[in-house]
């Protein structure tokens, strides 16, 4: 679970900021609920993908939890 929580974080910061600016060039208003949902499964799957990601190199897989 922490990380997961570390991947979303990460994902924030790469993702999400920068789907939030593009949705306004998209003629999405990022501020309903379709947008917001849309968001929230692009950070979840970027998420998963970060920590899998994060799992395969050895100098970079303590930072998704393993030892």
């Amino acid at each position: 679970m922490r990380s997961l929580a570390f991947g979303i974080y990460l994902v924030h910061l790469l993702f999400v900021e920068t789907i939030c600016q593009l949705l306004p060039k998209l003629g999405w208003d990022d501020q309903h609920v379709p947008a917001q949902l849309a968001v929230f499964v692009v950070a979840l799957a970027g998420s998963a993908g970060m920590v899998e990601l994060l799992r395969v190199s050895k100098w970079t897989r303590w930072l998704a939890g393993e030892g």
